[in-house]
């Protein structure tokens, strides 16, 4: 008996604490340089977010290879850059997303 209690506290403790994390798997990504130190996002959530971001506006990931993300300030503020290649290689068959870090917003930048 006293085995059972302690093996339902063992297993029981990464839930009290909230490390149940979204259970999505992340796409696989190719990071430019190494992580930023104190971000609001980590790598993971801006490539979790860009793909909501695509897949809320039909864009199909499918046809581009793996993305590249790096992340820049601009005006004062942080953003993650992911880029993504299509195959074909023809122009126009590449877009970028930038996400603001503090405020996740997107802005979808076409190729050209």
């Amino acid at each position: 008996m006293h085995y059972a209690i302690v093996l339902i506290v063992l297993v029981s403790i990464p839930f009290a604490f909230g490390c149940n994390r979204d259970k999505r798997s992340v796409p696989a990504y190719d990071l430019v340089e190494g992580p930023p130190s104190n971000w609001a996002m980590s790598p993971d959530d801006a490539v979790l977010a860009a793909t909501d971001y695509c897949v809320h506006d039909g864009i199909d990931l499918s046809v581009h290879s793996t993305p590249r993300i790096s992340c820049d300030s601009l005006d004062g503020e942080r953003f993650w850059c992911i880029l993504y290649d299509g195959f074909s290689r023809i122009p126009g068959d590449h877009f970028m997303l930038m996400i603001n870090d503090e405020t996740g917003d997107v802005e979808c930048i076409a190729g050209e």
